[in-house]
């Protein structure tokens, strides 16, 4: 599979809300060489159902109101990167994550160089 895979299908429609050009992404191409075909391919799969939810149910699961595309669209990137440090941190991809990668994420990050900004979103 050639990476960038963007969300251009899902069980929810997408309304044009992002600029002309611009989609989803599903699996970056910062992850290029990280993942087996056969992890690249459940991983896919994963994402796309989870970016599908976020865009129908995210935001208020009761009242089936999802989050805005422009939400969906920066968290994907943020996602990635958290499941990028995840598997070449701990032993090699899995799928999902669990607290305790979160926890040590987060404590990554607080000693890291990221800047301040770049923190606070991630």
């Amino acid at each position: 599979m050639d990476l960038p895979i963007d969300l251009k299908r899902c069980d929810v429609s997408l309304n044009g809300d992002l600029d002309p050009g611009r989609n989803i992404p599903v699996v970056p191409k910062s992850h290029e060489g990280v993942l087996t075909e056969r992890e690249l391919v459940d991983h896919k799969d994963q994402r796309v159902k989870f970016s599908s939810w976020l865009l129908k149910f995210g935001k208020s699961p009761d009242k089936d109101k999802g989050y805005s595309e422009y939400t969906v669209y920066s968290d994907a990137y943020r996602m990635a990167k958290f499941d990028k440090w995840v598997w070449i941190e701990g032993d090699g991809y899995r799928y999902p994550p669990d607290k305790g990668d979160a926890d040590e994420f987060l404590e990554y990050l607080a000693h890291s160089d990221e800047g301040e900004v770049e923190k606070e979103k991630l």
